[in-house]
């Protein structure tokens, strides 16, 4: 019996692993999204939804349970939501459009060979032989807490550390 499952999930992963590499992208799409299902169901991400959800609404979870029925609140949670979302959706985005033109751009063999002695120079630097601290710097941002609701949260990914 047990055989017989493992040839069974055996074929169910050969199935999809084609179908992902046939270029189907509705297929692709929907193994992405039960994955992603898959994973915030999981132990370890159900008890974070609530600092999510207070940190994107500006509410904390008494405000949300009076107010569950008011417009207002819903309203102020779905412009959290798809504003936590733009968050990370732009600058990522941005990030990869970014870093596929300079790909592009230095191509060639004599940028590669000048990009590995900027690697190079910045791992000498690293470890302290040169004298160039820079990026030995820091800032920070103030900590004391405003509530400005939606507004008042940073760019998560602008502020991920």
């Amino acid at each position: 019996m047990d055989a017989v499952v493992a040839q069974g999930m055996s074929d169910i992963g050969q199935q999809a692993q084609a179908a992902v590499m046939d270029a189907n992208v509705v297929v692709a799409t929907g193994i992405a999204f039960m994955a992603g299902v898959v994973s915030f169901a999981s132990p370890c991400v159900i008890p974070l939804v609530p600092g999510y959800l207070g940190y994107m609404t500006g509410l904390s979870g008494q405000e949300l349970k009076a107010g569950a029925d008011a417009s207002g609140t819903r309203v102020r949670m779905l412009s959290g939501g798809m504003l936590f979302i733009a968050g990370f959706t732009v600058p990522f985005t941005l990030l990869g459009l970014t870093a596929g033109s300079l790909s592009r751009l230095f191509d060639g063999p004599s940028a590669q060979k000048v990009m590995g002695l900027l690697v190079m120079a910045l791992g000498i630097a690293f470890t302290g032989l040169l004298p160039f601290d820079v990026l030995r710097r820091e800032a920070r941002f103030a900590t004391e807490a405003v509530d400005r609701g939606v507004r008042g949260g940073r760019v998560p990914a602008a502020s991920a550390r």
